[in-house]
């Protein structure tokens, strides 16, 4: 996950790190598609972070190998941001 101000000239982003995804689909026999299964996962911001701001917020996900031709299927339903020390 990757926080950036679009407003600075110099494209300053800060990155959160990486965080693998652990759920596995659920497959039934029935049907042709796998059922969603949910999953949190959470970051934490650095207790001095670079930036003093953001207004911008990119997910990337980094595939296999062997799935590099083929899309994440992921779907993100919502972003809870929680103030510090709560």
């Amino acid at each position: 996950m990757i926080l950036r101000d679009t407003t600075l000239p110099d494209r300053t982003f800060l990155s959160l790190g990486l965080k693998p995804l652990q759920s596995q689909p659920k497959f039934d026999r029935l049907r042709r598609e796998p059922e969603p299964v949910t999953e949190v996962i959470t970051f934490a911001l650095p207790d001095t972070p670079q930036l003093r701001g953001f207004d911008a917020v990119a997910i990337r996900f980094h595939q296999p190998p062997y799935r590099r031709e083929r899309s994440a299927k992921v779907a993100i339903l919502a972003f809870l941001l929680v103030p510090r020390g709560q």
